[in-house]
């Protein structure tokens, strides 16, 4: 069961209170919300650097679109306009860190790497949990950390020199949502 559904459907039938460490009255959903905001934290502390052998580059650039939302049409064809291209890297990789399990990284923009490079990926490590609403009526939206997938997405790709210096470094089209504001 979802903590969202969890918490409208107990919280709100029973109405069940407990105290808090400080011995203040909380609601049991509050209780829930409280334990996500002491475990979620900040996109850009859920990033994490991690070294890599790069076996394999398969690169792809595709056309992108868009359609305003004040020119969509319901029950007829709306219009749709050509935005540009992107590139997407998807990369066969062999960490150096034997702990972590990761064998392919997906990148969203350019990056001239190639098989046999040394890289260091930047990689966003981590889980959304979601409440639909909240006792305001916004929403809220909370980051976890987690562990590492065999297929991550990565958001900075540095090439390495053999030495480990760093030749180069290529940001994600979406670098900036992770950077710290």
């Amino acid at each position: 069961m979802s903590i969202s559904k969890k918490l409208i459907e107990e919280g709100c039938r029973t109405g069940s209170i407990t105290t808090d460490k400080h011995g203040n009255f909380i609601k049991e959903g509050d209780k829930e919300i409280k334990d996500l905001e002491s475990r979620s934290k900040h996109l850009y502390e859920l990033t994490f650097p991690v070294r890599f052998e790069v076996n394999e580059v398969n690169g792809k650039s595709y056309q992108t679109s868009m359609t305003p939302n004040s020119e969509i049409r319901i029950g007829g064809e709306s219009p749709v306009y050509n935005t540009g291209f992107t590139s997407r890297l998807v990369l066969k990789v062999k960490s150096y860190d034997k702990s972590i399990s990761v064998t392919e990284l997906i990148f969203e923009g350019y990056c001239p790497v190639l098989a046999g490079n040394d890289i260091s990926a930047l990689i966003p490590k981590f889980k959304e949990e979601k409440l639909p609403f909240y006792l305001d009526g916004s929403g809220r939206t909370f980051y976890l950390d987690r562990k590492f997938k065999k297929k991550e997405i990565t958001i900075r790709i540095s090439i390495l020199s053999p030495k480990g210096t760093v030749l180069g470094t290529y940001d994600a089209v979406n670098y900036e949502d992770f950077a710290k504001k």
